[in-house]
């Protein structure tokens, strides 16, 4: 993605797809973070779209800096302010790197980037976000047709990753994980 040097929407996709085969062959679990940022629509509107593109790359930046040397995730941005994540762990590990990257996002403060600090900027506040998590596990022998399974698997994640996302919006600034083990025949 040329504005966050991060995986674009179909590179992501295809490293999620070769993640979740290898997760298949391996019988082991693979989980999906799905990120939004908090407000961004009111981002938008109040700061412009040129300076919350720059609050987008800002933000890029510090997903690029907290998972760097961490061979066990990959991260891609589905565009406006969506960023998938896949890793090649569980739940645990995944929230531990989304917390991580959750309580680093309040170091970008939006009124500050691009801009001088108006009373108009300063109600932005710092940057927050809303992640869902959803882990699938292979664990299970199956008729052995590894691509059906994961193509399954990769939909069943995603779909419950974005049920916890939506729970998490609610909320806000918070993280949901889908506690129900998607368990999968390979």
């Amino acid at each position: 993605d040329e504005l966050t040097k991060l995986l674009t929407k179909r590179a992501y996709q295809a490293e999620t797809r070769r993640r979740l085969l290898l997760a298949c062959t391996r019988r082991s679990a693979a989980s999906v973070a799905i990120m939004d940022l908090d407000n961004f629509k009111m981002m938008n509107t109040v700061l412009g779209y040129l300076d919350a593109d720059r609050v987008v790359a800002s933000v890029g930046r510090l997903i690029r800096e907290s998972v760097e040397g961490n061979e066990r995730v990959a991260v891609g941005r589905f565009g406006g302010d969506e960023f998938m994540f896949t890793f090649d762990a569980d739940a645990g590990t995944a929230e531990s790197v989304m917390r991580r990257i959750l309580n680093r996002l309040s170091d970008i403060k939006p009124c500050f980037i691009g801009k001088d600090a108006t009373d108009k900027f300063r109600n932005l506040g710092a940057c927050k976000a809303s992640i869902g998590i959803a882990t699938c596990r292979f664990d299970a022998l199956g008729d052995g047709n590894y691509d059906k399974e994961v193509e399954r698997a990769s939909e069943d994640v995603v779909t419950k990753a974005n049920e916890a996302l939506t729970k998490a919006k609610k909320r806000k600034n918070c993280i949901e994980v889908y506690r129900e083990l998607l368990i999968t025949a390979c």
